[in-house]
């Protein structure tokens, strides 16, 4: 700590904001008062001196004082101001701070507002940021939409909504994500007539950012003519870091292989941009001097027009530094430029300490700075070739510092990624960025001249995308990591350095020992009288193994050596070799008993090393089962009725660890399609964006069922993202096709991923485990009739299961409608008789819908809770009120998603049922 005094400065300012992004208050209090009597400790114990720990400490206390008071002036003005905001017709005055984004006819855009009026209130003025979401009328608008650039001052008149929370455990928080930038409602527009320019002066900086946002839309506009659709989006992204029209599908594919830091401006890119800068200076015949002066210059211009994300300001304010230190001849350690960046950014904004791309950026980077020499040192041993050993510390330390924050936050760690970036990231930085570099300032001069290098582009990512469909299709070797305690990360972090710390203590002690060998070797060869090959089979056989390499292979034991001059021939050959011993063991300091006792040190130092080497192996076994342990530690079953708007999935986990899903949630689409101008270029879709991120999230890479009630978009919507992502063990259907192309679509891609398909009648029973049983009660048996019917509406042909859970039952009857329920109760009626049969939970029928949930049906189940599907102010009004009072009136419990977002239900294996829900 002494030596990098800056180092240790910017870990514990960064440390000192990062804190309170975890903990907040009393728990955060005691943290830095833990590590003030850390770093105390370390003084007092003298090993740091007194000035650093009082610069460790007092950046930790300032750094977090910082953070504190940036975030006492957060809040909104308008709850503060108004009682209940929400639903409110306002107009907003104010100033855009970023240029509209225009997706489909979707118009978003931050707005700093100075004034809101909303009808008798007052109007309020403030410096509140709000979001603005314009739904566009018609084409016709995006020219004017387009027209909205930064800084230009605008009334907007909507409704204020707040923004959505996380509606399941573990799900993407959009309130919280929103909250991080300062913007705490939005306000929905309809139509580009409800923002009207007013006058106002654009600020000097503004002015000068819409140069770089102007020419970042120009160089996107020359990407697409020199590229095909395909292409542009993945070049633009490459090139310039607009990741806004990356195609979702190749994107996600990128991301299984964890190849996605190649699409963020990161190292790689500025190393190029400044090779290519002082090759200019070069050519113009420049000083060395002004080259790298000139290349400095350059950075803050090329970070601004490549968007001034996280990675992207940290390598060039690093580039910026080393670039200056060159000039005067300073340049000495890569770690205190990465420190120096690290301070610089969480002063200017402390909160970026929360950013994934900040932390992955400079985690990584810092473990490469620290740990590539000690890993080449490590490959050395059993690769020879330079170039591969150099490339494979890199990607092979890259993996090992990214794993946790990937684990963390993305919940996935692909066995072949290392494969990939190992092949593909030399192959696309070397070769496809330059290429795409060059295409674009070819192109900006003459497009022919830059559609050659565009062609040459595209070939090669014809082969990366290629090779990135069939490494990323090999599903055997995708891994899921349900999200770490924080914790886990710090520890694993911990015993990551440790480990290559004592790997490179080891490299050290194994030259030592191999040099103390060869001079060991060297005075017993000086020393002993005995012959060449008869001391050689002696120091054999006191070895009891064989030196190789300048280590002895098995530790030392058996007879003694002893030279033939101490002992007289009439000596009987036992009492001589036990005397002899002791007379030599006395005269230690010959060189012969001190060549005996360097190897006996070096054996000692070698027993310790690979006793060592057994405790961080363990703790590594330690590190994993802490994170994934053994499904026979938690037995406990688990039914979640998952918040997936208007739709149904529930998530079911059995005794033995077992997952099927119920129903895969999507949104119904009704009338004509949509013009092609109102599609967006990522629409969201329940699959993609909420059920798989949150199946992996809790560290599920394999569904054994998965259960299509009825093949109707709000139930079917999900499983095309489900089975291009997880496996799938078989698909329950009901035994039906409906004529609907994304139907079909979906039992071809269930068929081409060789996922068996079941059809599903009354009286089938599946027990997958001790724990749990699932029987169908609907469909009823068929005529014998081995066709599939095709039906068009399938409400009343919803798969019905009762699943009973260590002892607890809960019916999901899918959307079955009044006239569905009657069948399924006569069919019990003729099994079982009259009897009612009281249940757990029981889900209402087709949302809550007022076509299902009948008062017989609820009669015959008596449910204790009841719990409802429904999107939050669907158009249905589900549930209905109707509904809503008959399930009250029967005394159960009504659990509703679109209010309490995830019902989540735990049954342990002695019976007990417990209940929690996301929201009170």
């Amino acid at each position: 700590m002494d030596r990098r005094p800056l180092v240790c400065v910017a870990g514990f300012w960064v440390a000192g904001s990062g804190v309170w992004s975890v903990r907040h208050g009393l728990p955060a209090t005691l943290v830095y008062v833990g590590i003030v009597a850390a770093l105390t400790a370390f003084v007092l114990a003298g090993r740091i001196r007194p000035r650093t720990g009082a610069l460790c400490a007092a950046a930790l206390l300032l750094s977090a004082g910082l953070r504190i008071w940036n975030e006492s002036g957060h809040g909104s003005d308008l709850t503060a101001a108004w009682t209940g905001p929400e639903g409110r017709s306002v107009i907003a005055s104010g100033r855009l701070l970023e240029p509209a984004a225009i997706d489909g006819d979707t118009v978003t855009f931050p707005l700093r507002a100075s004034l809101v009026r909303s009808g008798d209130e007052a109007a309020l003025r403030t410096v509140e940021k709000l979001l603005i979401r314009v739904r566009l009328s018609a084409e016709e608008e995006l020219a004017t939409a387009a027209s909205w650039k930064r800084g230009i001052s605008v009334e907007v008149a909507g409704t204020l909504k707040l923004p959505a929370d996380a509606g399941n455990f573990g799900g993407f928080d959009y309130r919280h994500y929103l909250s991080r930038q300062d913007i705490y409602w939005t306000v929905s527009a309809k139509g580009a007539e409800a923002v009207r320019r007013t006058n106002g002066r654009v600020p000097l900086l503004d002015r000068t950012l819409r140069w770089f946002d102007e020419s970042r839309e120009a160089i996107g506009k020359l990407t697409d003519q020199l590229y095909g659709k395909k292409d542009a989006g993945y070049m633009k992204g490459l090139v310039a870091g607009i990741v806004d029209d990356i195609d979702p599908e190749q994107y996600d594919d990128f991301s299984r292989l964890g190849l996605t830091h190649v699409l963020a401006i990161s190292g790689l890119h500025v190393a190029v941009v400044v090779y290519i800068l002082l090759m200019l200076g070069k050519l113009v015949r420049w000083t060395r001097e002004r080259s790298l002066g000139f290349a400095a210059s350059a950075m803050p211009v090329y970070m601004l027009l490549t968007g001034a994300s996280p990675s992207a300001v940290r390598a060039c304010l690093m580039s910026m530094i080393a670039l200056w230190l060159a000039r005067q001849g300073k340049l000495k350690d890569g770690l205190h430029l990465l420190a120096a960046s690290a301070l610089i950014m969480v002063v200017w904004r402390p909160s970026v300490v929360e950013d994934v791309s900040f932390q992955l950026s400079f985690i990584v980077t810092a473990g490469l700075l620290l740990c590539v020499p000690v890993m080449n040192e490590l490959l050395a041993i059993r690769i020879r070739s330079p170039f591969i050993r150099s490339s494979l510390a890199v990607a092979l330390t890259a993996q090992l510092f990214s794993f946790p924050v990937t684990a963390y936050y993305f919940h996935q760690l692909h066995l072949l990624s290392l494969l990939a970036n190992l092949v593909l990231v030399p192959f696309i930085s070397f070769v496809v960025m330059p290429l795409g570099m060059a295409a674009l300032a070819l192109g900006a001069v003459w497009l022919p001249l830059g559609l050659v290098a565009a062609k040459l582009a595209t070939l090669c990512n014809r082969a990366t995308f290629a090779a990135t469909d069939w490494l990323g299709s090999v599903k055997a070797l995708a891994t899921v990591w349900h999200q770490p305690d924080f914790i886990w990360v710090l520890a694993f972090y911990a015993l990551l350095l440790a480990t290559l710390a004592f790997a490179r203590r080891s490299l050290r002690l194994r030259e030592e020992l191999a040099a103390t060998a060869e001079a060991a070797a060297a005075q017993l060869a000086a020393s002993d009288p005995f012959d060449p090959d008869e001391r050689a089979e002696r120091i054999a056989a006191y070895a009891g193994g064989a030196q190789t390499g300048g280590e002895w292979t098995e530790p030392l034991h058996g007879p003694l050596l002893r030279p033939r001059s101490v002992f007289p021939s009439a000596v009987a050959p036992e009492e001589s070799v036990s005397a002899g011993w002791r007379s030599k063991r006395a005269s230690a300091t010959s060189p012969f008993g001190e060549g005996l006792a360097a190897i006996r040190f070096s054996l000692n130092a070698r027993r310790i090393r690979r006793l060592s080497a057994a405790l961080f192996a363990l703790s590594w076994l330690g590190m994993l089962a802490w994170e994934a342990p053994p499904v026979e530690l938690d037995r406990t079953g688990a039914v979640s009725f998952l918040d997936v708007g208007q739709g149904d999935s529930i998530l079911i986990t059995t005794g033995s660890g077992l997952h099927v899903l119920v129903d895969a949630g999507g949104t119904v689409t009704f009338g004509a399609s949509k013009e092609p101008w109102r599609l967006r270029k990522d629409p969201y879709e329940v699959g993609r964006k909420t059920l798989v991120p949150l199946l992996k999230q809790r560290g599920i890479r394999r569904l054994d069922a998965l259960v299509l009630t009825h093949l109707d978009a709000d139930h079917i919507g999900g499983a095309h993202a489900i089975i291009r992502e997880l496996q799938v063990g078989r698909i329950w259907f009901n035994g039906t096709i409906k004529p609907d192309a994304d139907v079909l679509r979906l039992f071809h891609e269930a068929i081409d991923a060789g996922i068996p398909l079941y059809a599903i009648e009354a009286g089938a029973t599946w027990r997958p485990d001790a724990s749990a049983t699932f029987e169908a009660l609907y469909p009823l048996n068929s005529d014998g009739d081995d066709r599939i019917p095709s039906i068009g509406e399938q409400n009343d042909m919803s798969v019905v299961l009762r699943l009973t859970l260590y002892g607890r039952v809960f019916v999901l009857p899918g959307d079955l409608e009044a006239s569905g329920e009657t069948a399924v109760l006569g069919e019990l009626r003729r099994r079982v008789g009259e009897g009612a049969t009281a249940i757990d939970v029981l889900k209402a029928g087709h949302h809550g819908s007022k076509t299902s949930t009948t008062a017989p049906w609820l009669a015959w189940w008596n449910p204790t809770d009841v719990v409802v599907s429904a999107g939050k102010n669907n158009l249905y009004g589900h549930p209905h009120a109707e509904i809503v009072d008959r399930i009250l009136a029967s005394g159960a419990a009504l659990e509703r998603t679109d209010i309490q977002g995830e019902i989540a239900y735990r049954v342990r294996p002695d019976g007990r049922l417990e209940r929690r829900t996301k929201r009170p």
